[in-house]
């Protein structure tokens, strides 16, 4: 088991094609990796993807729908670097 620790500026590559997006697959579809994300990716990733939609590099269509998978992948497949430690510390 490999652990991952995803910055918004990695993590946006998941969900739009561009320069490392096929680094950055190739860890997320491997399923024994472990995907973490800091809490601030949570905010950020709006406001990247609304860059992007405002220089012309994603429809709003294509947005919408990378928000929807973020969302969906949040609840499912990521682990939150801030619960992380709040889980960790209760254990310890």
């Amino acid at each position: 088991m490999t652990f991952y620790f995803f910055d918004t500026s990695a993590l946006v590559k998941w969900y739009h094609l561009e320069l490392g997006s096929e680094r950055v697959n190739a860890i997320f579809d491997d399923q024994g990796n472990v995907l973490i994300i800091s809490e601030l990716a949570l905010v950020e990733m709006a406001p990247v993807l609304q860059r992007k939609r405002n220089r012309g590099e994603i429809t709003l269509q294509a947005m919408n729908d990378a928000l929807a998978q973020f969302a969906n992948e949040i609840l499912s497949d990521l682990i939150v670097a801030g619960y992380l430690l709040t889980c960790s510390r209760r254990i310890c």
